[in-house]
Parts: structure tokens; C-alpha cells; sequence
């Protein structure tokens, strides 16, 4: 006698609340499997959350090295006591943690990762380090920062007891490598004439990414300070070019030469008003704007992408200084460059900060 459809949902029922459960196939990932037994077990409260879930797919993911190719050979970008480590498709920062134990750093639970779920891979990357409080003050910003243009923070581990790291996004190049190699192919084929690192379409979809990103930054009260072609993190995937805003760890005030550096350094990306700031930070962010000189900076990346050049790179940034405070600004865009961005990006690096505007109307 065949049983009705009643008869059969009730017997699958009463087999699901006896714990029958499909037959996940045999070849399929040990961690997944857990991880789906997890989410179908008997007991609601065993059940992991979706935060929990979302964490472990990604460290799921970044054991999987073959997921993303990463490009042969170290490149170191300079000395410090920070050295980030590439596994597939994220980076890690491993920093010393100078006097205090890492386990003083505060994240929540969901986004601590077990070191020995990521396999190591050899190449290496430097960059400057911090002490445990800036690290933290860094933790804290990247759990706020949650938008598609921004680079993800994906996690957080104590590989010993004097040294830790935090795992971020991995994308292979920033902008600024990405325009080099951009400039150097087409100064291959151009011939002696002038060329420009991306087309309108490009040019406009990099600009925009920065745009909504920073946007965002601004509309939870933060701010960048240190927003450049080399803190913009970008990628080519499938003829298009994806950015993300990156380096969160950037002071917004440091002292007199630790500025005059930094403004070599970074081609001038700062504002002027910016890099006249007293040595002192006491008091400066009731009279100075922070978001207005983000845009500023954000006009300086627009002059990159269009010319392939950083800005004032062989000035003396006295002169510098100087010029953009008077009011000489002698940065010259190309002259096929379209009328609107081009009265955009002046507006951008406007010398009255008040006059910048914001990122809401760069977007649109």
C-alpha cells in the first residue's frame, strides 16, 4: 500500500526531530561540513550565529590558497617593526606589541582566528608598526568602517604572546602601482607623445569608488587624513577596475617634522592649511577641517589618475606650502580633460577649505 504525502512529511519529520540529517557528499571540505552539522544541529542555542558563520566562510576561504594568485616575489615597501604576510586572499599584519600583551586588544570574539587555520605563505611585505593602543584605536575604526568600498577588516589573531595581527582584505596592487604600470605600457606604445594612465570611463569609475567610500567615512563621523594613491588599494578583474580605501592606521595630527616628512613622502596629497597645523594637536579640531582637507587630498589622487604624476614631487614643499596658501596653486590639469571634472577636481583643492564642498555632491 502506497503511503499518502501526509503520511511521508510526517515520517521525514519525525525522523529530522530523531536527527536524520542528508548525506553531505564525502569529497567536500571537513571545515564546511562541521560547519553545516553546526547549523542543523537539534539544539537551537548550539546553532552558530550569522556573525559566527560569516567568520568562519572566510576563514574557510583564506585557507584555500589556490582561490587567489598572488604575484611572485617580495616587495618590500619600507623598514618598521610591522610585517604583513600574504595567504591567498588576505593580508595579515603581524605587529610587535611593544610593552603590553596583545591580548589587552579588545575585538570581539567572532573575529578571532586561529593561527593554525592559515597556511603561511613566503612572500612578505613591510610596513611602519605600532604599539597595542594604536592597534587597538585601529580595531576599533575597522568594526565600524562595513561598506563594499572600504577594505574589509576580516579578522584578528595573537600568533604569540608578544605579537599579533590583524587580517585584512587582500587585493595586489594599490593605485599608485597600478598607475605606474599603467604609464609605463602606454609610454611604450605612445611613441613620444603625452599619455594618460586611464580612459574617461576608468578615470570616472576609480574616482567615484574613492568617492562613496569616503562618503561614508565622513557620514559616521571619521575622517581618513591620509587618503593617497598608495592607501587606496586596487584590483583589475574582469576589464574593470575595483578600489578600496585602506590604512586606517594614519595619525590625524603628528608632529612638525614627522609632517614635513610625510609631505614629501606622499607628493604633497595634504592639504596646505593641513600641513600648517601647529606642532601641538591640543585644541586644533575645533578650527581646523578635517573632512575638507580629505577632499583636498581626494583632488591631489583625481590629478594622479588623470596625468599619471604625483603632485609637486620635486617641489620643496616650503614652496609648496607657500604657493597653495597664497593661492598660486600651479598644478596643471590636461587640457582635453572633460570641462565638468575638471571644475570639479579645482573645485576639490580649492584654497578656502569652506569652498570644497563635500563627498555627497562629488558623487554626484
Amino acid at each position: 500500500m502506497i503511503s499518502s504525502k501526509r503520511d511521508q512529511e510526517e515520517l521525514l519529520q519525525k525522523s529530522i526531530e530523531a536527527g536524520a540529517r542528508p548525506e553531505l557528499p564525502s569529497e567536500l571540505n571537513c571545515r564546511l561540513k562541521d560547519l553545516i552539522k553546526q547549523c542543523w544541529d537539534s539544539i537551537p542555542e548550539n546553532r552558530p550565529t550569522f556573525e559566527d558563520i560569516c567568520s568562519e566562510l572566510k576563514r574557510i576561504r583564506s585557507s584555500q590558497p589556490e582561490v587567489t594568485t598572488v604575484p611572485s616575489g617580495g616587495h618590500e615597501e619600507s623598514n618598521g617593526t610591522c610585517k604583513s604576510t600574504t595567504w591567498g586572499d588576505i593580508n595579515i599584519q603581524n605587529c610587535d606589541a611593544d610593552s603590553a600583551n596583545p591580548m589587552d586588544i579588545h575585538v570581539p570574539e567572532y573575529l578571532r582566528i586561529d593561527p593554525k587555520s592559515l597556511e603561511k605563505d613566503e612572500r612578505i611585505r613591510f610596513k611602519i608598526g605600532s604599539g597595542v593602543l594604536a592597534l587597538q584605536q585601529e580595531l576599533d575604526m575597522l568594526c565600524q568602517l562595513q561598506h563594499p568600498r572600504i577594505c574589509q577588516l576580516v579578522g584578528f589573531i595573537q600568533t604569540s604572546k608578544r605579537k599579533c595581527a590583524i587580517v585584512m582584505d587582500f587585493m595586489s596592487k594599490d593605485l599608485r602601482r597600478l598607475i605606474e604600470t599603467r604609464m609605463r605600457k602606454k609610454s611604450m606604445n605612445a611613441r613620444g607623445q603625452a599619455c594618460v594612465s586611464f580612459d574617461l570611463s576608468d578615470s570616472l569609475n576609480i574616482m567615484l569608488q574613492i568617492a562613496l567610500g569616503m562618503q561614508f567615512i565622513h557620514a559616521i563621523g571619521m575622517t581618513h587624513s591620509g587618503l593617497k594613491p598608495d592607501n587606496l588599494l586596487a584590483e583589475e578583474r574582469g576589464g574593470r577596475i575595483e578600489v578600496k580605501i585602506a590604512d586606517f592606521g594614519v595619525s590625524h595630527h603628528i608632529d612638525s617634522t614627522e609632517r614635513r616628512k610625510g609631505a614629501v613622502d606622499s607628493g604633497f596629497y595634504k592639504a596646505p592649511d593641513f600641513l600648517l597645523l601647529p606642532a601641538s594637536p591640543k585644541g586644533v579640531e575645533g578650527n581646523f577641517d578635517l573632512k575638507a582637507s580629505d577632499v583636498y587630498s581626494f583632488a591631489m589622487t583625481c590629478y594622479a589618475i588623470f596625468t599619471g604624476k604625483e603632485p609637486y614631487l620635486s617641489k620643496d614643499h616650503q614652496i609648496v606650502i607657500q604657493e597653495n596658501t597664497s593661492g598660486r596653486l600651479t598644478l596643471t590639469l590636461p587640457p582635453d580633460l572633460n570641462p565638468s571634472l575638471e571644475a570639479l577636481t579645482e573645485k576639490c583643492w580649492h584654497i578656502q577649505p569652506e569652498r570644497r564642498g563635500e563627498f555627497t555632491s562629488s558623487c554626484q
